[in-house]
């Protein structure tokens, strides 16, 4: 996609808004979604037409509808780039916003975009975790959300918000199965009894080793299971304070990574979670003052199992790498205050967080074992303040604040080994503390000329903290040793954006922003050998990589994202919505001329959605273009570009019912067919992706 067809699409908006503001004189008493209440922009209640930040909403029963097989798969529909890491078995998802992306391996403190769970942080970014039947809504911030909540939302915030029970009993329950021996169940529950609300969920699945686009079966992709359950309470005491508690338990087990991407050995990994949340909220009489306050704690676990005896095309037997394990410990709080005199609201808040790493990691007989403890502590305070003016309160203005100081400490011990040279290196230890303090502002502007248009401007600088094995390395990746840097910064960002939201009664939805990010001390790696000095003045013992800050990059682009009710248009009694939405990146360049890898300059999806109460039927058909990128390897080595993507691939869905038992429940066939036209295609360096399958199953719910 061009620049000039870009050009052309900014003016069909432009035609779009002024035909709008003549069909707004009318008067149109449809509700806007600009009126929707989210609380992730300021952690508390408010109208997203005063938000000055770009927002998303996604609703969770969309999400059941539409026959994705997992969270990120369906967010591409937003337009959001998803990457797949070792193939669509292997549960490390990442989803890009702006070029930014999570972590794939499920560490939040080495996540550009920051993943919450009911407004709080899991241990993990790994969306995978997410129990899909028990999400209410994902509300999505496109930019950086660190006034907000701190450390690692340097390009975006993604708020998966749970169900609650209400006084209509909700049942659902699934089960069907599909391609590549694959099987699914779920079910779920929810309600209320008097005060007490209540809602139940869990899913099971497996799957076989999956097939790509060109007919070649991929060996060890498979998984033995992958299990979510979840269970949420809540207490009304009276009209203005309530208490909720939440549990959530997930494990995926033998998760195949196959040899998608080396030769060299084959991979699994096993991921569980625990984590549980007690919350108390309440407001006054007068409901001008709103309070929160938390207490979350829990643990994740990742194992990681090598084996070069299954490596693929050519077995290595007598080598076998047992891998590694990283425990994560996790506690925290939350307390904040709301208070909305007159035509102001303010938001003070604290946060106190507690993460306590357990590493283990052991590769070959020539590779030293190393066992690693690291303590993150974290104490934020925050400010937010808005001022709604003139007499409609239809123009908002924004300022944030954040303080935050962190304190890391790490003890590594590595075990002795024989390195490449045969000499024998003795065990080492290594003990590390850095603290680290950020002031961060941001002011925003949200402008609603007509109840149907919002224009928005936003300013915001956010961090990322270095990693505890970035500041004290002292491990093996494979067969290579990675060294830290006590001296390592924070990476930093410095984000603006301007934009608009309009929603015309409910028919033509249009967003778009340009946004330009300049980005600090990105943190990357650089070949160094025993001839090299370390930060400390001592010699390397063997050739390796060396973490240090290193590059400057500026990214900047344009987001689009629209859709139109033809049905709701020509008042049909069905609705049906073609959407296109884009993201185009004009520059993701360091200051030394490298692209960063792994962002596509175009990645666009559009498709079509029908829905009908009356035939009870529901089906879309789904296109994501992913756009050309490169390889992670490259930006740090040099070497000549190799590039992936540049592929159409098409899904489709449908839900139709089937059986009605009563006004109240009923029974749905539902069938999903991923890679519609069997494409063949990789979301990251050479672990290519499913062919065509198919997914068939039925679903019973009540209400």
């Amino acid at each position: 996609m061009s620049l000039q067809h870009f050009c052309r699409a900014i003016l069909t908006l432009c035609i779009i808004l002024f035909s709008n503001s003549l069909l707004a004189q009318t008067g149109s008493t449809a509700e806007s979604s600009l009126d929707a209440i989210v609380v992730t922009a300021d952690r508390s209640e408010e109208s997203l037409r005063s938000v000055s930040q770009s927002m998303e909403v996604v609703s969770g029963d969309d999400i059941r509808e539409s026959g994705a097989i997992n969270i990120a798969d369906y967010l591409k529909r937003y337009g959001f780039q998803v990457t797949q890491e070792r193939g669509p078995n292997y549960g490390d998802e990442t989803i890009r916003i702006r070029g930014l992306a999570n972590s794939a391996y499920g560490n939040d403190v080495n996540s550009d975009i920051l993943i919450l769970v009911d407004g709080r942080r899991n241990g993990t970014d790994t969306v995978s975790f997410q129990n899909m039947n028990m999400i209410d809504r994902i509300e999505i911030i496109r930019g950086p959300g660190a006034v907000q909540y701190g450390a690692s939302a340097m390009g975006g915030v993604v708020n998966f918000i749970t169900k609650r029970g209400t006084e209509e009993l909700q049942v659902r329950a699934e089960a069907g199965g599909g391609s590549d021996g694959m099987y699914k169940t779920n079910a779920s529950v929810s309600g209320m009894v008097k005060k007490f609300e209540y809602a139940l969920g869990a899913t099971y699945s497996h799957s076989g080793d999956y097939t790509d686009g060109s007919g070649k079966r991929w060996l060890y992709t498979g998984y033995d299971y992958k299990m979510h359950n979840a269970a949420i309470f809540g207490y009304n005491i009276n009209d203005y304070n309530h208490l909720n508690f939440s549990a959530f338990y997930s494990k995926q087990k033998n998760l195949g990574g196959g040899g998608a991407s080396t030769t060299s050995y084959t991979q699994w990994q096993d991921k569980k979670l625990n984590s549980y949340d007690l919350v108390y909220e309440g407001s006054n009489e007068a409901e001008d003052k709103s309070w929160l306050v938390r207490y979350f704690f829990g643990d994740t676990s990742y194992t990681l199992k090598r084996d070069p005896s299954k490596a693929l095309p050519t077995p290595r037997p007598g080598s076998l790498y047992i891998g590694s394990y990283t425990e994560n410990n996790f506690k925290g709080s939350q307390a904040h205050i709301r208070w909305e005199p007159g035509i102001f609201s303010f938001t003070l808040g604290g946060d106190y967080l507690d993460y306590e790493f357990t590493q283990f990691q052991a590769q070959s007989t020539t590779a030293a074992a190393t066992n690693g403890e690291s303590d993150i502590k974290n104490y934020g305070a925050f400010l937010i303040a808005k001022a709604y003016l003139l007499e409609d309160r239809n123009l908002v203005l924004q300022a944030g604040f954040r303080y935050d100081f962190y304190s890391i400490e790490v003890d590594n011990l590595k075990a002795p080994f024989t390195n490449s040279g045969g000499v024998t290196v003795p065990a080492s230890r290594t003990i590390s503390n850095r603290d680290f303090r950020n002031f961060l502002p941001a002011f925003g502007i949200a402008y609603s000329p007509y109840d149907f248009i919002k224009l928005r401007a936003n300013y915001g600088k956010a961090f990322k903290l270095p990693s505890p094995r970035q500041l004290a390395g002292n491990y093996f990746m494979v067969s290579t040793p990675y060294y830290g840097d006590i001296n390592l910064e924070p990476e930093s960002s410095e984000t603006w954006d301007v934009g608009f939201d309009l929603d015309w009664a409910g028919t033509a939805y249009v967003s778009a922003s340009y946004f330009n990010t300049f980005y600090e001390n990105f943190i990357s790696t650089r070949r160094v050998t025993p001839d090299d000095i370390a930060p400390d003045g001592s010699h390397y013992p063997q050739a390796g990589a060396q973490y240090f800050n290193n590059r400057k990059v500026r990214m900047h682009g344009l987001e689009l994202d629209t859709r139109f009710n033809i049905g709701r248009f020509f008042d049909l009694p069905f609705d049906l919505i073609p959407y296109f939405n884009a993201t185009r990146m004009f520059n993701f360049k360091s200051e030394d001329g490298k692209y960063v890898p792994l962002i596509a300059k175009n990645s666009f999806g559009t498709g079509i959605d029908f829905h009908s109460t009356d035939w009870d039927l529901q089906f879309s058909l789904d296109g994501t273009y992913y756009g050309v990128n490169l390889v992670a390897a490259n930006f740090n080595t040099g070497a000549a570009p190799e590039r992936q993507g540049g592929v159409m691939v098409w899904d489709f869905s449908l839900s139709k019912g089937i059986y009605d038992f009563s006004d109240q429940s009923s029974l749905d066939l539902k069938i999903a067919i991923n890679n519609l036209f069997n494409k063949y295609y990789d979301t990251s360096d050479g672990d290519y992706m499913s062919g065509r399958t198919f997914y068939v199953g039925l679903v019973y719910h009540l209400n």
